[in-house]
């Protein structure tokens, strides 16, 4: 599974970047992915047209709420965005769920 969120610093190619990284996740064995902010809504389509499970939340407490309902023991979560996503709290929620 990966977490993601935006990455931020990418100026103009922003879009086309988080396009790619949504495009390539079946090559590394990502079967979900949850997306938070503007930028990641393209990564998700790219991930989607890709075959891959992937969901856009608009507010960290939905995605939390979904990959709490989603983990099961020995899975693997990528959480990884720009420091500014603050994305801390759906780490916490993997803390509190694996506790």
């Amino acid at each position: 599974m990966a977490v993601l969120g935006d990455m931020l610093e990418l100026g103009e190619v922003g879009p086309g970047a988080h396009r790619e990284v949504g495009e390539s996740l079946p090559d590394y064995g990502v079967d979900l992915v949850l997306g938070y902010g503007p930028l990641t809504e393209g990564l998700i389509e790219g991930a989607q047209q890709r075959g891959v499970r992937a969901h856009w939340y608009p507010e960290k407490p939905q995605l939390a709420e979904h990959l709490q309902k989603e983990l099961q023991e020995g899975d693997f979560v990528l959480v990884k965005a720009s420091r500014g996503m603050a994305l801390e709290t759906v780490v916490n929620t993997i803390k509190e769920r694996v506790g």
